[in-house]
C-alpha cells in the first residue's frame, strides 16, 4: 500500500491483493475517513512515495511482472492527480526514498531482474533530476529509510540475502557547514532563546565565493570537502547593527561530518528608528482595465514600531476598489484616489506587504505617463525620511505579455558602471491557465555580469514570498499556497510580480550586454520563459530610468505643494554647481536654474497641480532625473 501525511491528515491506498486505485483520506481529529480522488496510473504496488511542499508525490512501483517508471504528484487541496515526470534511472520498485531540503532523493530498488544502488536528486521547483553518489552498501531494493536532522539514512532490505547495513546520506557534499543567524532582542550579543531567527541572511562562502542565503529558521547549510579550511562571511549587515557571534575557519579531517558551531548575532549598535517604503505596479496600466499595485514596508531600525500610517496618491480617474488582504482604511477621498491605512506592531527587520486594487477609467493616449505615489510615516523621530516616500511611473500601454521581465535601465555608461549603479528587475506572471495555481515558483540565474552580493528584495505581490541562493548564483522565490486564480475566472487577480535590484560589476567594459531571462512555474507545469531583459553598456545621453525611490536622484517631500529638495545618492558632492530643468509631462520645459548647492530648497508653489520630471545636470556633464508631483496634498 501507499502511505503519505501532508497538513496532519494520512493519506492511505493503492496497492495489492487485488490490485485497487483507491485513496483514502484519515483525519485523526475527528477520526473519520474520506474517499479522495483516485490514482490516474496503471496498477500497481511496492511503489515509492514522499511529500514536498504539501504535495504528495507517488510512482515507479511494479504491476503484472513490470515494473513502472512514472511518479504523479497529488494535490490534496484540489483532490486531483497530474502525471509529473519520468524516473530517469528507469523502471523499478520497493526503492529507498526520502526528503531534504523540498528535495526528493530516491535509488536502489529492482526491476523484477536486477538489484541497483544508483541514487538521483529530484528538484520539484525546477522539474530537474541530478544523479548522487551511489549508495553506500551492496545493491538491494526494500530497504528501511528515513530522515534525522537533515541527514538522510537507508539499510536493511534484500538483494540475493538479507542484508543488515545501515548508511546515512549528506546532500550535496562529503560534510556539511551550518550556521545560524540571529537577531539580538536583548541586545546581550550572546545567543539565547529571545533571540529572532534572521532569515534571507547572504552569506559567502570561501574558498569557491559561493553565496547562499538563511531560511526562515535562521539557517544556511553549505557543502564541505576535507583538508580545506573554509571561512562564512555575512555580505548583508543591517544597517545599525553589529555582526558578532562564533565564526571560526572550519576544516574537516573526515567526511560525513556536519559543525554547526557558526553563530551569527546581529546587535545593534544603537537606537535608531527607521521605517521604509516602496510601491510597484503589478499589472501594467491599461485603458479602461482595472490594475493593481503593491505597497511593500518594513523596519529598517532596531526597535519596535508601534503605529504606522501609510498614505497612497493615485492618478486622477484610478479609483480605489479594496486591498488584498481586505483590510479598512482611515481615509478615503470623495474621488477614490487619496487613501490612509493604519498598522501596527512592526518588529525590527520585518516586512510585510498588501496590493491594491483600483478601477481604471483612463482614457488618455497610450504613452501617457501614469503615476502612483506611497508616504509612510512612523509618528518617531527617524534616521532617514528618505525612504519614507516612493512612487510608481508607468506609461499606458495597449496589449502586453503577461509573463514578462523588464529591467530599469536599457544602458549604462561607463561612468554608471564606474559607480556600480543600481539595475531594478521586474518579473510579473499571471496564471492563463483553465485551474488555479496552488504554488508559483520562480527562478532567476544571475548573470556574471551582475554583482550577486548586492541583490535586495524590493516587492512581491504575494505573502508569503521567500527566495534561496544555494552557492550557484541561481535565486529560486517560491510562493508557498499562493492559491492564484486562472485569468478566465479571475482575470484582475491572477497576476503577481517580483522586484529586486542588484549592482552590476565594475569591470564590465563599452559593448559589454547583461541579458537576464526568469523561469515561471505554476504548480508541475512546464516552465514559462520570460523575455531576455538586456542592459548594454554603451555611451549614451537617453535617460533610461526615471524610479524617484531607488534611482540616484531623490526628491522629498513629493507630493508638495510649495518645496521640494533634492539629493543625489552618489559619491559626488552635493554642494557642486547644478542646472535644475522642470519639463511638464508633456515635456515642456518649464523653468531653468543653476544652484551651487542642494541642501537649499526649491520653490514650486508657481507650478499648477500634476505630475512634473526634473532634470539635474552636474558641472561633470552627467544627467539625473526623476519626478514629482504638485499639489493636491491631503
Amino acid at each position: 500500500m501507499c502511505s503519505f501525511c501532508v497538513n496532519g491528515k494520512a493519506y492511505i491506498g493503492i496497492g495489492y491483493s487485488p490490485y485497487t486505485k483507491e485513496l483514502w483520506e484519515y483525519d485523526p481529529i475527528t477520526n473519520s475517513w474520506t474517499a479522495k480522488a483516485n490514482f490516474i496510473g496503471t496498477n500497481r504496488q511496492n511503489g515509492t512515495s514522499f511529500v514536498i511542499n504539501n504535495i504528495a508525490y507517488y510512482g515507479l512501483g511494479s504491476s503484472n511482472s513490470s515494473a513502472k517508471s512514472d511518479i504523479f504528484s497529488f494535490d490534496p487541496i484540489a483532490d486531483s492527480w497530474t502525471l509529473v515526470d519520468t524516473f530517469p534511472g528507469g523502471p523499478r520498485y520497493a526503492t529507498s526514498s526520502f526528503t531534504i531540503n523540498d528535495k526528493a532523493y530516491i535509488g536502489c530498488g529492482s526491476d523484477l531482474t536486477n538489484f541497483y544502488n544508483d541514487f538521483w536528486e529530484y528538484d520539484p521547483a525546477t522539474l530537474t533530476w541530478t544523479q548522487m553518489n551511489d549508495f553506500g552498501g551492496t545493491e538491494r531494493h526494500a530497504t528501511n529509510h528515513f530522515v534525522i536532522n537533515g541527514i538522510g539514512f537507508s539499510g536493511l532490505g534484500r538483494s540475493a540475502t538479507f542484508e543488515s547495513g545501515f548508511y546515512k546520506f549528506i546532500p550535496s557534499g562529503l560534510n556539511e557547514i551550518r550556521g545560524f543567524a540571529y537577531r539580538d532582542q536583548n541586545q546581550n550579543s550572546t545567543y539565547d532563546t529571545l533571540d529572532i531567527p534572521e532569515q534571507q541572511l547572504l552569506i559567502e562562502v570561501n574558498p569557491g565565493g559561493k553565496i547562499y542565503t538563511t531560511n526562515s529558521l535562521g539557517l544556511v547549510k553549505t557543502p564541505a570537502d576535507t583538508q580545506i579550511t573554509y571561512t562564512l562571511n555575512v555580505l548583508n549587515t543591517p544597517n545599525h547593527y553589529t555582526l558578532s557571534g562564533v565564526n571560526n575557519p572550519l576544516q574537516f579531517t573526515s567526511t560525513g561530518n556536519i559543525d554547526s558551531s557558526t553563530i551569527f548575532i546581529l546587535t545593534p549598535n544603537n537606537a535608531a528608528n527607521d521605517v521604509s517604503i516602496h510601491i510597484t505596479s503589478i499589472t501594467p496600466v491599461r485603458p479602461g482595465f482595472d490594475g493593481f499595485y503593491s505597497i511593500t514596508y518594513k523596519n529598517e531600525g532596531t526597535s519596535p514600531v508601534d503605529s504606522i500610517k501609510i498614505k497612497l496618491i493615485m492618478q486622477n480617474q484610478l479609483y480605489f476598489n479594496n486591498t488584498i488582504p481586505n483590510f479598512a482604511t482611515t481615509y478615503l477621498s470623495s474621488s477614490l484616489d487619496t487613501i490612509h491605512w493604519s498598522f501596527y506592531n512592526l518588529n525590527p527587520g520585518e516586512s510585510r506587504s498588501f496590493m491594491i486594487k483600483y478601477i481604471n477609467s483612463l482614457f488618455g493616449n497610450l504613452g501617457d505617463s501614469v503615476y502612483a505615489y506611497a508616504e509612510i510615516n512612523s509618528g518617531l523621530t527617524e534616521i532617514d525620511t528618505v525612504n519614507n516616500f516612493s512612487q510608481q511611473l508607468d506609461t499606458l500601454i495597449g496589449s502586453f505579455d503577461p509573463n514578462d521581465k523588464n529591467v530599469s535601465s536599457t544602458s549604462l555608461t561607463p561612468t554608471e558602471v564606474s559607480a556600480a549603479k543600481w539595475l531594478t528587475y521586474k518579473i510579473r506572471f499571471q496564471n492563463t491557465g483553465t485551474y488555479q495555481a496552488n504554488y508559483v515558483r520562480i527562478t532567476d540565474s544571475i548573470p556574471s555580469e551582475l554583482n550577486l552580493s548586492t541583490f535586495e528584495l524590493l516587492g512581491y505581490s504575494h505573502q508569503p514570498c521567500t527566495y534561496t541562493i544555494e552557492g550557484n548564483n541561481i535565486i529560486k522565490f517560491n510562493f508557498p499556497g499562493i492559491i492564484l486564480p486562472d485569468s478566465n475566472s479571475n482575470e484582475p487577480e491572477s497576476h503577481g510580480f517580483i522586484e529586486f535590484r542588484i549592482r552590476p560589476n565594475t569591470n564590465l567594459v563599452l559593448g559589454d550586454n547583461i541579458s537576464n531571462r526568469a523561469y515561471i512555474y505554476f504548480d508541475f507545469n512546464p516552465a514559462v520563459i520570460t523575455n531576455d531583459a538586456i542592459t548594454k553598456v554603451e555611451n549614451t545621453t537617453s535617460i533610461n530610468e526615471i524610479n524617484i525611490s531607488k534611482s540616484d536622484l531623490r526628491i522629498f517631500p513629493n507630493p508638495s505643494s510649495e518645496y521640494i529638495n533634492c539629493k543625489v545618492i552618489t559619491n559626488q558632492t552635493n554642494d557642486m554647481l547644478f542646472q535644475v530643468a522642470i519639463f511638464d509631462s508633456q515635456g515642456k520645459l518649464i523653468n531653468k536654474v543653476n544652484k551651487s548647492n542642494l541642501s537649499n530648497p526649491i520653490n514650486i508653489k508657481s507650478l499648477q497641480t500634476g505630475l512634473y520630471l526634473l532634470q539635474l545636470l552636474d558641472s561633470n556633464g552627467k544627467i539625473y532625473s526623476g519626478t514629482f508631483i504638485k499639489g493636491k496634498y491631503t
